[in-house]
């Protein structure tokens, strides 16, 4: 098919939905739909994270963490003004002390404890690839796809714009995704790939 004068190649059609892909999407099999800069597939939220709803699970993620560290700092609190409590440090004697007075208490600690961790792990992963300009889709498997490499086959980053800029982007985005340009898109994503210069 022809548009704008541009002939779009047929592998930027997806074959499940049978609508052109805008770029950056992709095809998640559990949603059964194409996500505009598709992220992942959530199972908190049982649907795609992507263009649409991005941020708002940022801060969903960012709003959990705050109220586990809250938590976590108010059960320690609670337990180190127990008048037979040991130090918290060592950890093992103090949540072993603590446990045998306030059992609730110990286990509530340790619960947000381990929840506040992991979920700072995955705060962090979220924002590892916001910095850089991608999503969590394409810093995974950013290699097979065409428009995140130059013209000799090399990984390129064409949306990096530096990590100051790159956060401004994705909270204040002044542009979309959405319908993106048809010859942009042929551009980024069929250009022949050329063998290196020599050196």
């Amino acid at each position: 098919s022809l548009e704008r004068g541009v002939e779009i190649p047929a592998d930027m059609v997806c074959w499940s939905c049978g609508v052109l892909r805008p770029l950056r999407a992709h095809h998640c099999a559990v949603c059964d739909e194409c996500v505009p800069r598709f992220d992942h597939h959530c199972v908190w939220i049982n649907r795609c994270v992507g263009a649409h709803n991005h941020r708002q699970f940022l801060l969903f993620l960012a709003l959990t963490f705050g109220s586990l560290a809250f938590c976590t700092r108010h059960s320690w609190l609670a337990l180190s003004l127990s008048a037979n409590a040991a130090p918290l440090f060592p950890l093992l004697p103090f949540l072993a002390t603590s446990f045998a007075q306030r059992p609730f208490a110990t286990t509530l600690l340790v619960l947000h404890a381990v929840h506040t961790a992991w979920l700072l792990l995955l705060l962090a992963a979220q924002l590892r690839p916001i910095a850089r300009g991608l999503t969590s889709h394409e810093a995974e498997r950013g290699t097979k796809y065409r428009y995140l490499h130059d013209r000799y086959g090399r990984f390129h980053n064409p949306f990096d714009r530096g990590t100051r800029t790159n956060f401004r982007e994705f909270f204040c985005p002044s542009h979309s995704w959405d319908t993106p340009d048809i010859a942009q898109f042929v551009e980024l994503n069929m250009a022949p790939v050329e063998p290196l210069p020599p050196p």
